[in-house]
């Protein structure tokens, strides 16, 4: 029986492969989802704003569900928070954040 050998991903592909969400970048963000990532690396609504490139008042439009929030501003909180090992889920059965340690 002959055995076939894959090559090992180096650990920065294994890293991002392991950190990579099993939704969109651009898939909606629940509020206490949001929050709870927030929480999980002491972060004020301001520090994530400036992490993401964002307005602190788009944040709070998302965060207090007041208006519309596009796919580009999903998609920056969740590469802002998978780049500090932080995953975001958000489904209709649950939602919540979960941080990585391999940080």
């Amino acid at each position: 029986m002959e055995a076939i050998l894959a090559p090992l991903a180096s650990s920065a592909e294994q890293d991002r492969h392991n950190h990579r969400s099993s939704q969109p970048d651009d898939a909606p963000v629940d509020p206490a989802a949001l929050r709870a990532a927030r929480a999980l690396l002491n972060w004020s609504m301001r520090d994530l704003a400036q992490e993401a490139g964002l307005a602190l008042a788009t944040l709070h439009r998302l965060e207090t569900s007041a208006g519309r929030i596009s796919a580009e501003t999903y998609r920056k909180i969740r590469t802002t928070f998978a780049a500090h090992c932080v995953q975001i889920t958000s489904s209709d059965e649950n939602s919540g954040a979960t941080l990585s340690h391999g940080r």
